[in-house]
């Protein structure tokens, strides 16, 4: 297996979450120069929207395919006893009310379940405002043609 990483990438056998905080779980298809018929994935976990509006568009290319984004939620968020993850389908942000010029990121899972950002506060006239952000099943379903 070692000829798939580099020398300075990481392995690990357990990662210990310290901060109970929604996270994404990201998946990318890699395709070998000259080789259409061999395609390895790449697993990234990342804790902000910001980081995976970077990865994504780091990964803009032709031998490089995004394949999903799934969001792990702690039960606080997604209001069961135990973490979930869930395919992603969009990102969407709506002005805050109580602190003008912030935005707040909504997350809407592949089954319609909509989760704000647990660090934000939120009201009706919020969620009526948003706008997608972020198309995560358009921008998969677009790299898989």
């Amino acid at each position: 297996m070692s000829k798939f990483f580099s020398p300075s990438e990481d392995r690990w056998v357990a990662v210990q979450v310290a901060v109970h905080a929604p996270f994404f779980w990201v998946d990318f298809a890699h395709k070998e120069d000259g080789d259409e018929d061999f395609e390895y994935s790449s697993t990234f976990m990342l804790s902000t929207t910001t980081e995976l509006d970077s990865l994504i568009k780091q990964h803009e290319s032709k031998e490089i395919r995004l394949k999903s984004v799934s969001l792990v939620t702690p039960g606080y968020v997604n209001k069961t006893e135990q973490w979930q993850m869930e395919p992603l389908k969009a990102i969407w942000s709506c002005a805050s009310t109580t602190s003008p010029g912030l935005h707040v990121d909504l997350y809407e899972t592949a089954k319609g379940a909509r989760y704000p950002d647990p660090t934000a506060e939120v009201c009706e006239q919020m969620l009526k405002s948003a706008k997608v952000r972020i198309d995560i099943a358009g921008l998969c379903a677009a790299e898989s043609t």
